[in-house]
C-alpha cells in the first residue's frame, strides 16, 4: 500500500477510535451519569459498581426486588431482564456490554485496540472459569465437598506449551495457571493501569460478602453463595501459586475508591 494512504487509513482509524472512546461524554468532556438497574444484589452489576467507584465517577444504583414501578419497555436492552445500564440517550443489556461501557468512560479499556481486545481476552477466560464451574457445581445448587475438592485440586494441570485437545477436565487450576501465563508481569492484567480485566480477576477470585453486609433476615449465609468457589480460604491458599494473579488483585482491591465503595455498599442480598 502506498506510504500516504497507510498514513491516511492509520489516521482514520486513530480518529474513529478517538470518537468511539468519547461518544459516551458530555461536550464538556466528562462522562455522563449512568443509571445502574438491578436485583438487590452483587451479581452481575457489582463489577461496573466497582469501577465507577475506583474512578470516582458518580452513579445511580437502583435496586429493584421486583418488577413493580418499570415501565413497559425499561428493560428492553436486555430483553425484559436485568442488569440494564441507561443513560439519557438510550440503554445497555447484557453483563459483558454493560461492563465494557462502564470500563470505557472510567478510562480502563486500555490505552489502544490491541490493549481493549487483551483485557476483553482476559475476561473472556475468566467467565470460561465460571463456566467450567458451574458444570460442576450448577447454579443453585449446594456444592458438596467432594466437589469443591474436585474443583480446586483435581483436573488438567498443564499451564504451557499447547493446551491438550478434547481434555474436558479443566477445573481451576488448568484456568488459573493458562490465565496467569496470559498476564503481564507488572501487577496489571493488561497495560499499565487498572483495567476491566483487573475487575474480572478480582471478582472471580477475591470478592465476597463480609458478614456485617448480609441482610439479618438472610443471616447466616451459605459460604457458596458469599466466597469465591464456595471456600474463601482454599482460594487464599491457591492464590500463592499465581504472583500475577494475586498482584493484579492487590493493585485492583487496594484502590481507595474501591475500598470506599466496599465499606459503605452496605447490605448485599447476594
Amino acid at each position: 500500500m502506498d506510504s500516504k494512504l497507510t498514513l491516511f487509513a492509520a489516521a482514520g482509524v486513530g480518529a474513529a477510535l478517538a470518537l468511539f472512546l468519547t461518544r459516551s461524554k458530555s461536550s464538556t468532556g466528562k462522562a455522563e451519569k449512568p443509571i445502574l438497574k438491578y436485583w438487590g444484589g452483587r451479581g452481575l452489576m457489582e463489577i461496573s459498581r466497582q469501577m465507577l467507584s475506583i474512578a470516582g465517577l458518580p452513579f445511580d444504583d437502583i435496586r429493584k426486588n421486583n418488577y413493580d414501578g418499570l415501565t413497559p419497555n425499561e428493560l428492553d436492552a436486555n430483553l425484559g431482564r436485568m442488569p440494564v445500564l441507561e443513560v439519557s440517550n438510550g440503554s445497555v443489556g447484557q453483563s459483558l456490554a454493560i461492563n465494557f461501557y462502564a470500563a470505557s468512560i472510567c478510562g480502563m479499556m486500555g490505552r489502544n485496540t490491541l490493549e481493549a481486545a487483551q483485557i476483553l481476552s482476559i475476561y473472556e477466560h475468566v467467565k470460561e472459569c465460571g463456566t467450567a464451574w458451574r458444570k460442576i457445581v450448577p447454579y443453585s445448587v449446594v456444592p458438596t465437598s467432594d466437589q469443591i475438592e474436585t474443583w480446586f485440586d483435581k483436573g488438567a494441570d498443564d499451564s504451557t506449551s499447547t493446551a491438550a485437545r478434547g481434555n474436558g477436565d479443566r477445573n481451576l487450576t488448568w484456568f488459573m495457571g493458562r490465565i496467569e501465563n496470559a498476564m503481564q508481569n507488572n501487577g496489571f492484567a493488561v497495560g499499565s493501569s487498572l483495567s476491566l480485566a483487573d475487575a474480572m480477576i478480582y471478582n472471580a477470585f477475591a470478592e465476597y460478602l463480609a458478614d456485617d453486609q448480609i441482610p439479618e433476615d438472610k443471616r447466616p449465609m451459605d459460604k457458596w453463595r458469599t466466597e469465591p468457589y464456595a471456600d474463601q480460604a482454599r482460594m487464599v491458599a491457591k492464590l500463592k501459586n499465581y504472583p500475577k494473579i494475586s498482584a493484579s488483585i492487590q493493585n485492583y482491591g487496594s484502590s481507595s475508591g474501591l475500598q470506599q465503595w466496599l465499606n459503605n455498599r452496605g447490605p448485599q442480598g447476594f
